[in-house]
């Protein structure tokens, strides 16, 4: 358990030494560090740790540590791992540079490790050094102020427009780095606003291009702000759905755009099919310039639909971000549990099992394997997601041998239709046909809906080569021949068309 008191009790002190001023450590803290028994720093570096030496306070720093380990992640945990040991032979005191809680990986692995072993942590806190960076960047933090670890940035945690503070810029190293990563967002030119030695006599502030940022002399008492007017990133380069939404909100607000505002989920539901559509042309023809454009376009519908849900009370763009990821974690969870999946088969099992028991949570009453199918898929696909659920409990031949024996069966039971003369039959015995056809390319690993619609664009392609070929003799295809149309259709042929 943890504490922001001093408790006399505590098995770990954990005391905030403020931002680099003896003054702006907090009295509380000041206490805590005389009266300590055993004093652990994770560093001696720091402004105010002069003054404690000063005034008589011994200690043990964890500096040597810095350069033994490979990386901030091993060294914070070689810290805790020293702190938690020797507070399991008693009480024990470990001071940080600011607030303890603010940007102090080895005070979160301090904390969980006690919590863990039954030992009470107490946080004796002094002034961060965000109140010191608020000061020196004249910032409210009110105004959607972003706090970062430069140590531990992760971009799709961003909201551009909104300021920005990264603490810990350490070094050169870290700065670059830092810069790398905005880089991808922002122009080489903006400005950026550098804080050193925040609330101290030695305060600087700066002011420097972003591609200058790991050309500048930093230290461990080195920060980074980006006021929310000079980090809008360029067109094309938002990262966060946000923008997107704001736009969205525009387009369908009372004076906003009157053919967005006509618009319906079911008046929707075509675009989004044509859109899908586009996606899978600019893949099948590799051109991934179209296919960003085009996932644009898909990810557009995504987010009217929610948008619209949103106005009527039932859902938001949360909700549908919150749902899909809470789905993709449950049903891997032999990637975010303990089960055992050895390969792809496995884990489709698994997840239409996950599936089958979340829909029996939803509705008791017994469901068929095959209900959830959606209704309004091409033919094709219909037919090939219908087999392979019923697949999925062994129903299906061994091997494609047995398909393909069922479908000679099926040509001459639509042949007997022919002859018959009965339409009603034929219609039935030709989807019969073209169910077990499915079935072949299932077993044969073939994509039918891809297969038909090569096949198809092929024939587009030959044909029109006959059409260019009689334009060329001056003569239109209704005045050729079938065996004349045959013989372009065979050269295209031959020509690979």
């Amino acid at each position: 358990m943890e504490d922001t008191t001093v408790r006399e009790d505590a098995d770990i002190t954990i005391v905030g030494l403020g931002p680099g001023a003896f003054e702006q450590l907090s009295v509380g803290a000041w206490e805590a560090l005389r009266q300590a028994r055993l004093r652990f720093l994770r560093t001696a570096i720091h402004p105010t740790v002069q003054e404690l030496t000063a005034r008589g306070i011994r200690f043990v720093t964890f500096d040597e540590l810095y350069d033994k380990n490979p990386d901030f992640e091993s060294l914070y945990r070689q810290i805790a791992e020293r702190v938690i040991a020797a507070a399991s032979q008693g009480p024990v005191t470990y001071a940080v540079p600011g607030h303890p809680l603010v940007a102090e990986e080895s005070v979160r692995l301090i904390m969980l490790e006690a919590e863990r072993q039954g030992l009470i942590a107490a946080v004796v806190p002094s002034m961060s050094a965000l109140d010191a960076i608020f000061a020196a960047a004249r910032q409210d933090p009110v105004a959607g102020l972003q706090v970062f670890d430069a140590l531990a940035f992760e971009p799709n945690e961003w909201i551009p427009g909104r300021p920005a503070v990264f603490l810990q810029l350490y070094n050169r190293f870290v700065a670059s780095q830092l810069k790398l990563a905005l880089l991808e967002w922002l122009e080489p030119t903006t400005v950026v606003t550098l804080i050193k030695a925040a609330g101290t006599s030695q305060e600087q502030v700066q002011s420097v291009a972003l591609h200058e940022l790991d050309r500048q002399p930093v230290d461990h008492l080195t920060s980074l702000f980006l006021p929310g007017t000079a980090h809008l990133p360029p067109p094309g380069s938002v990262h966060s759905l946000a923008p997107l939404t704001e736009v969205m909100k525009r387009l369908l607000a009372p004076d906003g755009c009157p053919w967005d505002r006509e618009q319906t989920h079911s008046s929707l539901g075509r675009f989004l099919i044509e859109e899908t559509y586009e996606v899978i042309e600019a893949i099948e023809s590799q051109d991934y310039e179209a296919l960003c454009e085009e996932l644009g376009d898909v990810l557009l519908q995504v987010v009217f639909h929610a948008q619209l849900a949103e106005e009527n009370g039932a859902f938001n763009i949360d909700d549908v971000i919150q749902t899909i990821t809470e789905k993709m974690k449950r049903r891997h969870p032999h990637v975010f549990g303990d089960v055992q999946a050895a390969d792809a088969k496995a884990v489709l099992a698994n997840w239409e099992a996950i599936k089958q028991a979340e829909r029996k949570e939803e509705d008791p009453q017994e469901k068929s394997l095959l209900s959830d199918l959606p209704r309004h898929l091409p033919a094709l696909m219909y037919a090939e997601k219908a087999q392979k659920k019923a697949a999925t409990v062994g129903f299906q031949w061994q091997n494609v041998h047995g398909a393909w024996e069922k479908l000679h069966e099926e040509i001459r039971e639509l042949e007997e239709a022919i002859a018959a003369g009965n339409l009603e039959e034929q219609d039935a015995e030709l989807g019969d046909v073209l169910f077990v056809l499915v079935n072949v390319a299932r077993y044969l690993g073939i994509d039918p809906e891809a297969a038909l619609r090569r096949t198809t664009e092929k024939f587009i392609r030959r044909f029109r080569f006959i059409e260019q070929s009689a334009a060329r003799r001056g003569q239109t295809l209704h005045e050729m021949t079938l065996s004349e149309m045959d013989a372009y259709w065979n050269e295209a042929k031959k020509r690979g068309s």
